[in-house]
C-alpha cells in the first residue's frame, strides 16, 4: 500500500483546487466503525531548489508525515480547519458562508468528532498541517490542508490513505458530502454526483453535493 502511495505522490504538483476542505452533515445516530489503526508512514515530494525564503506552499521537497490522530493534536486542528476555510473557498463561498462555516471549531462537539472513526494527520515538524476522517467506514467525512500547504499532494496522498484502510476492512464503496470547492477534487478520484443540496450551518445557506464512488 505505502509504496503505491509514494509511486503516485513523486514527480507530481498539484494545483490548490487538490487541497481542499469538505463539508460534512453526518447524522448523529450514524453507525460507528469497527475500530481499526493506520500505520503512520513519511512521505517526501519530489525534491526542488527554491530559495531559502519562500514559504512552505513553494517547497515541494519538504517531507511530511502521516499518521493516526493523537489526542494532543486536538487543538492545532482547528486552526487548520478555519485556516482551510478562509484560505481555499473564497471562489465558491462568500465570506457570511464562510464565517457560519467556520462557527463550528467553536462548537462544543468539534474536537470530539475529531476521534470518531479513523483520522489521520499530515505533520511536518510535529505541526499537524493537514487532517481527513473516515467514519463510518464508508463515508469521508473530513478534508482540510492550511492554506499554507495547499498544492503539494497532501490531500490527495490522504484520500489514497484513507480508500486504501476502507478496502482492508471490506467497504465496498465509499460516500461523502462534498462543498463546492471539494467537489472537483472528489470528482478528479473517481466519485459521482448523486444529488446536490443546501444545508443549514449556523443558520446560513451552503451549497453542497452528495458523491459516491465504488471500490
Amino acid at each position: 500500500m505505502l509504496g503505491k502511495i509514494l509511486r503516485g505522490l513523486r514527480g507530481r504538483t498539484e494545483s490548490a483546487s487538490d487541497d481542499i476542505p469538505v463539508i460534512t452533515d453526518v447524522a448523529e445516530n450514524t453507525p460507528a466503525d469497527k475500530p481499526f489503526t493506520p500505520k503512520p508512514f513519511a512521505a517526501k515530494s519530489a525534491p526542488k531548489k527554491q530559495a531559502a525564503s519562500e514559504s512552505p506552499a513553494a517547497l515541494p521537497g519538504l517531507p511530511f508525515m502521516i499518521r493516526p490522530l493523537e489526542q494532543g493534536d486536538l487543538p492545532a486542528l482547528a486552526d487548520v480547519f478555519v485556516s482551510a476555510i478562509d484560505g481555499l473557498t473564497t471562489r465558491d463561498y462568500d465570506e457570511s458562508q464562510r464565517q457560519a462555516w467556520q462557527q463550528k471549531s467553536n462548537a462544543a462537539n468539534f474536537l470530539s468528532e475529531l476521534s470518531e472513526g479513523v483520522t489521520i494527520i499530515a505533520e511536518h515538524h510535529d505541526t499537524p498541517i493537514a487532517f481527513a476522517q473516515l467514519h463510518p467506514k464508508t463515508y469521508f467525512r473530513m478534508m482540510y490542508v492550511h492554506p499554507e500547504w495547499a498544492g503539494l499532494g497532501i490531500a490527495t496522498l490522504m484520500y489514497q490513505y484513507l480508500e486504501d484502510e476502507a478496502r482492508i476492512i471490506g467497504s465496498e464503496h465509499l460516500e461523502t458530502h462534498a462543498s463546492d470547492t471539494a467537489r472537483r477534487f472528489f470528482e478528479s478520484v473517481g466519485f459521482k454526483v448523486q444529488e446536490e443540496e443546501n444545508v443549514d450551518v449556523n443558520g446560513v445557506s451552503l451549497h453542497r453535493t452528495r458523491m459516491c464512488k465504488k471500490l
